[in-house]
């Protein structure tokens, strides 16, 4: 499943901005309009707030060029790539934005095709490092997976060292819960699954994730949950909301020992 990658427009001309909405069919090359912004001010404040994949920015604008810009997203969000939309006048200018984190630079009118060039040429970097960032994860995650899945069984002060210094485990645990994750086939076929759940996790302090087979699940942190309870529906609907999906909970008897946990 191709991830579709968020593209943020700056520009201080509304003409330009509504052109580039439409100078390509966006959805076609795996990209999709997040959000537009008329000065490189607000323009900041966007990429703070939705986190696009991509921005295509305008040299020269009121309150803050597309250089300051630039320099400000490369310190705060390296990760974003910015496409640099400049005039003929000001090509020497734009050559020092290379400097500043600046993607690629295009020449206004900006062509249909060098656009679409300079966009595939950005999947293919962003595709790249994700399978990088995608390989390094899975080698962690297939690490605690099998720290944790040991501990399971049997109690190690060694294994919760391990687990505490390179995974900020935190244990002992005040309880302990596994709540399993029942998701849609495709759901579970995803390559970002793994890291949607743990943000999901991390964000609320929910608890360490696991794969046991192919079945996600959740060792919940000091808290007890019954699906039937408010807590268990109001997590329940934080997790729907945050894998976009249909999810079922299959939760576990809570337990004061790790070891004592049905695995």
């Amino acid at each position: 499943m191709e991830k579709v990658l968020k593209v943020l427009l700056v520009d201080d001309e509304a003409l330009v901005r509504e052109g580039l909405k439409t100078i390509i069919p966006w959805e076609e090359y795996g990209f999709s309009i997040c959000g537009t912004a008329q000065d490189g001010r607000e323009g900041l404040q966007k990429i703070r707030e939705l986190k696009p994949d991509v921005a295509v920015v305008d040299i020269r604008m009121p309150l803050m060029d597309g250089l300051e810009l630039s320099r400000i997203v490369r310190e705060e969000q390296p990760g974003v790539r910015i496409v640099l939309l400049t005039g003929y006048s000001e090509f020497e200018y734009a050559r020092s934005a290379l400097r500043a984190g600046v993607k690629c630079y295009l020449l206004k009118p900006v062509e249909e095709e060098e656009l679409i060039k300079e966009l595939r040429s950005i999947r293919q970097e962003l595709e790249r490092e994700s399978g990088q960032e995608r390989s390094r994860q899975e080698s962690r995650s297939l690490l605690f997976n099998r720290l944790l899945q040991e501990l399971f069984h049997r109690p190690d002060g060694g294994l919760v060292q391990r687990l505490n210094g390179e995974f900020s485990a935190g244990f002992p645990w005040e309880s302990y819960q596994i709540a399993f994750l029942l998701l849609p086939q495709e759901l579970l076929k995803s390559e970002y699954i793994f890291s949607m759940i743990s943000e999901f996790a991390e964000k609320n302090n929910a608890g360490l994730v696991f794969f046991s087979g192919s079945l996600p699940g959740i060792l919940l942190r000091g808290r007890v949950l019954d699906s039937s309870s408010l807590a268990g529906r109001v997590f329940l609907r934080g997790l729907r909301e945050a894998l976009g999906h249909p999810v079922r909970l299959v939760l576990g008897d809570p337990c004061e020992q790790i070891t004592d946990l049905p695995m």
